[in-house]
Formats: C-alpha cells, structure tokens, sequence
C-alpha cells in the first residue's frame, strides 16, 4: 500500500502543470492596436444595420447564427466598441482573409489545448482523489490535502467553462459576417482577446497552486510516510 501511495506521489510531482498560452491572438492584438489609434480622428462612428454570419455556415450545421449574433451584441454592449469609418475600411479590407487563415487555424489550435488541458486536469484530480483515500487508510491527517484539493478543483472547474466560452468565442470570430458587421467583428476581437488573457493568468495560477501549496502539501505526507516506515521497520 505504501508503495502504491509514494508511486502517486511521485506522479504528481512530475506531472508538468502547464501555463495557458498561444500566439493566438496577434491578429487581435494587431486590429485593437489600429482602430485604438485611428479612432482618436474626427471620423464619424456608423453602425452598420442588422449583422450577419458567413455564408460558411449553410454546410456547417453545428453553427448557430442567432447565437452569434445574440453574442456578438453582448460583446458590443459589454465593451461599448465604437469605430470610425476609416477604422471599418481597415478591417473590411483584411478580415475574410484572416478568417479563412489565421482565425481558421487558430480555431483548430483551441480545441485541441481545450482536449489535452483538460485532460490533463482530470487525470490530476483522479490522481489526487486517489492518494487521498489512501493516505486516510495509513492513519495520516489528509484534512489540508483535502481543502487544497477542492480549491483546485474550483480553480479547474473555472477554467474548463472558460475555455469552453474562448473557444465558442473564437468560433463566432470565424464566422461572424466582418464585412458586414465590422463593428461586431472588433468587439469579438476585442473579447476573445480579454478571454484569453484570462485563461493566460488562470493556468499560471492553476500551475503556482500546484506547484506552490498542492506539492509542499505532499512534500509533508512522503515525509511522515518515510518517518513512519522507519518506526515500524517497513520495507514497502
């Protein structure tokens, strides 16, 4: 049992806890940058009429257009996105090329760091729960392992449903009518943006947590596992 219990341990501590992070957004970073700078002008701001979705979508039935556009007006609405004339004809005039390039592959990129992330969360957490069983049964206190765990757990669960949303964000990005919408395209620009930063700080700090508090944790129990193997002359 005890050696079932320090091959957990040992797993854990070499499980590599990534940090989120993807060039994903540098043609995000890039529009934000320019209409930032080109709105300062005296341009006129004009709001394009009802905004629409590609025609991509007809051959693609996982692709709701009223839940992009019910999304893409949440964005406008949350970050109150204005653009001047000049800034729409900057993003008229490259969108549907970064849509079909860079946004089509950056789409393909998130859902497989959605996939493996998760993955990797998971099999953590079974591993931990795990230990915790197996700990309790060797009369050893788990009470701080056990809070730390549902700390984590809480931290995971946050980012799986924000990765979820990024990568829905992402996809209405590709698919939302830019030529027509422009406007609609910088907020989900805009959005998709602050999402991924987010997930950014949240996998740094998944990863701080592990490493940090979760590991000095079990650092304790192996000791007082060895302490307690030398008292009863233990082989396992």
């Amino acid at each position: 049992m005890k050696t079932r219990i320090k091959y957990l341990i040992a797993i854990i501590f070499a499980a590599p806890i990534l940090a989120f992070g993807t060039s994903a957004l540098i043609y995000a970073n890039q529009v934000a940058a320019e209409s930032s700078t080109s709105s300062d002008t005296k341009t006129p701001v004009v709001k394009p009429a009802e905004p629409t979705v590609t025609n991509n979508t007809e051959h693609d039935p996982s692709v709701d257009p009223k839940g992009i556009l019910d999304r893409v007006n949440q964005h406008e609405a949350e970050l109150k996105t204005k653009l001047s004339t000049l800034d729409m004809l900057k993003i008229k005039s490259k969108c549907k090329v970064e849509q079909v390039g860079n946004i089509s592959s950056l789409s393909g990129r998130v859902k497989g760091i959605e996939t493996s992330r998760n993955e990797a969360y998971t099999n953590l957490q079974s591993k931990l729960n795990e230990l915790e069983i197996k700990i309790k049964t060797k009369g050893i206190d788990t009470t701080k392992l056990d809070a730390e765990v549902i700390v984590l757990k809480s931290k995971i669960d946050k980012f799986k449903i924000d990765i979820a949303a990024y990568k829905q964000a992402v996809s209405d990005l590709k698919n939302i009518d830019c030529v027509a919408n422009p406007t609609g395209f910088k907020a989900a620009l805009d959005a998709t943006r602050t999402m991924h930063d987010n997930l950014a700080k949240e996998g740094v700090d998944i990863k701080t947590y592990v490493n940090d508090t979760i590991k000095t944790t079990l650092k304790d129990i192996r000791t007082q596992l060895a302490a307690s193997d030398t008292k009863t002359g233990s082989t396992n």
